[in-house]
C-alpha cells in the first residue's frame, strides 16, 4: 500500500472527491464545521483517500480505513450523501414514509396518495413504521437518511424533533404529515382536530346527550391532545362541567379501547354517548356496544370501511389528499433549506349516518 492508502501499484480512480458534509458540532479549532480536507489532514492521507473511506469504496487498507474514519468521528464530520449524488447527476429515485403504525388503515390510504405523486415522476415509495416508539422512529430517520432517498415524509410520535435537523442539513427533506414538528423548521400537513371534534361533541349536545364518554388514543400524541383539548371545550361551553371522569386515554387499539368502554360502563352506568378519537377506537367501542349497551349514540373521528353500512356518523376527510399535497411539498423542496416552512389544514366534515342522531336514554342504575 502506499503511504496514503492507495493500492501498492499506485492506481487510482478517476472520480473527483467529495468534499460534502456535515456534523452535529464544530470543529474545536475554529468554530466552523469540519471538512473532508479536515479529516484528510488530520489523518495523514490525501483527500482522495478521505473521500473513498467515506464513500465505503475499497482499495483502502483497513488500518488507514480505521484510522480515517475515527478522525472522522472525532470530529463530527459526516458526508452529505445527497449532495455527493446531485454532484455526480445522480437523483435518488426513492421517497421514504415513516408512519406510527402500518396496521392503521388512515396511514395506508395516506401512503397511496403518496405513491400516486411519486409514481408520476417515475420514483418509489418506500415505507416503516416506528409502531410509536420513539427510539425506533429515530433509527428509521437516520437510516433512510444513509440511503440517500430523495426526502422522507414522516408521522412523528417524538415530542422533539431537533435530533432531524441534521438530516435536513445533509440535504434530505422532511415533510411531517398528521402531527407537527416541533424543534426544527418544517414543512407540515395536518387535520383540523380541534374543529372536526368540536363539531362532532356539540352534534351529540344538540341531540339532547350531556353523560358523553371521550376515548382517546396515547395523550402524547399531537392530534390527540387536540380532541381531548375540542372536547373539554365543548362540553364546558355546554356548562357540562363534570366531563374528566368520563376521559379514556391509552386506547391505542380496538381491544383496548373496548376494555375501556367496558369499564366506563360499569362504573357509569348513566353515559349516554361516546366520542371515538380515531377509526380503530371506534371498531372497539362498536364491539363494547353491541354486548353491553347497542343504544348508545357515537360519532367516531375517521371514516371505517363499512361505517356508511353500520350507520356510524364519523367525522370525515380524505387522508389520500394529505399523502398527495405532502408528496408535492417535499420533492419541491428539492434538498433546499426550509426558510419559510407551511402548515397545511385539511378540513373535516361531520357525516351524520345515525350513530350521532341518537337520543338519549335512561341507563340501567
Amino acid at each position: 500500500m502506499g503511504a496514503d492508502g492507495s493500492g501498492a501499484d499506485g492506481i487510482e480512480t478517476d472520480h473527483k472527491p467529495d468534499h460534502e458534509g456535515t456534523a452535529a458540532g464544530t470543529d474545536r479549532g475554529s468554530g466552523r464545521r469540519p471538512t473532508l480536507a479536515d479529516v484528510a489532514e488530520r489523518a495523514g492521507v490525501s483527500l482522495k483517500t478521505a473521500s473513498r473511506v467515506m464513500n465505503g469504496e475499497r482499495y483502502v487498507a483497513e488500518q488507514t480505513r480505521e484510522r480515517v474514519l475515527g478522525v472522522a468521528d472525532d470530529l463530527g464530520f459526516r458526508l452529505n450523501p445527497m449532495a455527493s449524488l446531485l454532484k455526480r447527476g445522480v437523483v435518488p429515485g426513492v421517497v421514504a414514509f415513516v408512519t406510527g403504525d402500518l396496521a392503521n388503515p388512515f396511514y395506508s390510504v395516506m401512503a397511496k396518495g403518496v405513491e400516486q405523486e411519486v409514481r408520476a415522476l417515475g420514483l418509489q415509495l418506500t415505507i416503516a413504521s416506528s409502531d410509536e416508539d420513539p427510539d425506533a422512529e429515530v433509527v428509521l430517520v437516520d437510516e433512510f437518511a444513509l440511503r440517500r432517498v430523495r426526502g422522507i415524509i414522516l408521522t412523528s410520535t417524538l415530542t422533539s424533533h431537533a435530533p432531524f435537523v441534521d438530516v435536513q442539513e445533509r440535504g434530505v427533506p422532511i415533510v411531517f404529515v398528521d402531527r407537527p414538528p416541533a424543534g426544527m423548521d418544517a414543512d407540515a400537513f395536518l387535520l383540523d382536530n380541534y374543529g372536526g371534534t368540536r363539531a362532532a361533541v356539540e352534534h351529540l349536545l344538540a341531540a339532547g346527550h350531556r353523560r358523553i364518554a371521550y376515548v382517546g388514543d396515547y395523550a402524547r400524541l399531537h392530534p390527540q391532545r387536540e380532541r381531548q383539548r375540542a372536547f373539554g371545550d365543548a362540553m364546558d361551553a355546554a356548562g357540562v362541567s363534570d366531563w374528566r371522569g368520563l376521559v379514556r386515554e391509552g386506547a391505542h387499539d380496538a381491544e383496548s379501547a373496548a376494555a375501556a368502554v367496558q369499564s366506563l360502563l360499569t362504573e357509569d352506568p348513566g353515559v349516554t354517548a361516546v366520542f371515538s378519537s380515531n377509526n380503530r377506537i371506534t371498531t372497539g367501542v362498536l364491539h363494547a356496544m353491541a354486548d353491553l349497551a347497542p343504544d348508545l349514540a357515537l360519532v367516531g373521528f375517521d371514516d371505517f370501511d363499512l361505517a356508511d353500512l353500520l350507520g356510524v356518523t364519523t367525522v370525515s376527510y380524505d387522508p389520500a389528499e394529505i399523502g398527495r399535497q405532502a408528496a408535492r411539498a417535499l420533492l419541491a423542496r428539492e434538498g433546499r433549506r426550509v426558510d419559510d416552512p407551511q402548515t397545511w389544514v385539511l378540513p373535516t366534515r361531520l357525516v351524520a349516518r345515525g350513530s350521532g342522531e341518537r337520543p338519549p336514554r335512561p341507563r340501567a342504575s
